[in-house]
């Protein structure tokens, strides 16, 4: 029979004696008493019995998921946090919520350290956000994280993108590869993978007008292939200008006049955009490389990046840069591509005349 752990708490002091009253809590975890301690604190300050359902951590930041951000967030954060949860899930499985303590997410954290720092600062809001819902809906009575400093990761890296000479070559390469229309698509529309496997070209693309329609999306996460219609925000839902080389490109493609999507898996549905990345991207990549060894392998969101980053220094304000890649939030541009190197700054700079002076001769 496994031994049990035991605490004594005093709880108060007899008012005639004064001799401490204790309380013996058990359980078969330090963590499983704690909690009981906790429950028991909580009692005793409310005046109220605590009916607590044990919740799994891992349970809760699936609820949590599926309830908080699914349908209201857009697809690229949704799995930013799906990705999250994994990290969280694998480290707390099958641990109830209301037994993690700071020490335990502390320890977390460390273990997280070979991580970027915009990823970790990323865990924290997550399992912030996840342990503040738990404690909304009693599956918690703390959360473990107010007060924590997490041990930080590595620098971000910058996002990179191909120069305007890497991009014309890519784009090249493109129109004579079997695989290269997506990649086209990206680099020409800064399109998410998402949104480019919700395409319907018949209803989304007219190449009169000169324009393209983002209208839905389709995400995977953990091998759940979901199609939203309407892109899952406001601002994802957006139409983006296409220049006529590229208009004049797609017509002559025969794939603009197919019905159903412009991508489809081997059922003729629409493609995961993780499959899409594994197999076709990937192979227009090795293929790319064989070639042109010096071209950087980008991945398909740094093909976005590359789309936004060549139109902003061509001249695009921000403002505008934000409708067509479909940020909710200015900040989000500006943090992205904002980020002028010195050649910029010294090409940019309006020098002031100190020599000239104004007003009448000989003013001082």
């Amino acid at each position: 029979m496994p031994s049990k752990i035991r605490r004594t708490l005093t709880i108060g002091h007899d008012p005639i004696t004064g001799e401490p009253i204790k309380k013996n809590f058990c359980g078969p975890t330090k963590k499983a008493v704690q909690a009981a301690i906790d429950k028991y604190k909580i009692e005793a300050a409310t005046g109220q019995k605590q009916e607590t359902e044990i919740m799994l951590f891992s349970e809760w930041a699936d609820e949590w998921l599926s309830t908080y951000k699914e349908d209201v967030v857009s697809d690229s954060m949704y799995d930013g946090y799906a990705l999250c949860i994994d990290h969280l899930n694998a480290y707390f499985k099958n641990v109830p919520i209301n037994t993690i303590r700071a020490v335990d997410m502390q320890k977390f954290f460390k273990s997280k350290q070979h991580l970027s720092q915009s990823m970790v600062n990323k865990l924290r809001i997550t399992a912030n956000a996840i342990f503040e819902t738990a404690i909304e809906n009693d599956y918690a009575f703390k959360n473990p994280l107010r007060n924590l400093k997490p041990p930080k990761g590595k620098p971000t890296s910058e996002k990179r993108s191909y120069t305007l000479e890497q991009a014309r070559i890519v784009l090249d390469f493109a129109k004579t590869h079997e695989h290269g229309l997506g990649v086209y698509m990206i680099l020409k529309t800064g399109l998410r993978r998402g949104e480019l496997m919700g395409l319907i070209p018949t209803e989304d693309i007219d190449l009169k007008k000169g324009r393209l329609h983002v209208r839905r999306s389709v995400t995977d996460v953990k091998g759940k292939v979901q199609l939203h219609e309407g892109g899952k925000t406001v601002n994802a839902a957006r139409t983006i200008p296409l220049d006529p080389d590229t208009c004049e490109y797609l017509r002559n493609d025969i794939r603009m006049k197919q019905d159903g999507f412009l991508f489809k898996n081997r059922d003729g549905r629409y493609m995961s955009p993780k499959s899409w990345a594994v197999n076709r991207y990937k192979k227009f990549q090795d293929d790319l490389e064989e070639i042109h060894p010096d071209i950087p392998r980008l991945t398909p969101h740094e093909l976005r990046h590359t789309y936004g980053t060549l139109i902003f220094k061509s001249g695009t304000d921000i403002f505008t840069l934000q409708k067509i890649m479909g940020h909710a939030d200015i900040s989000t541009t500006t943090k992205i591509y904002v980020h002028d190197d010195y050649e910029d700054i010294e090409k940019n700079v309006k020098w002031c005349d100190f020599e000239k002076t104004s007003g009448a001769s000989g003013a001082v």
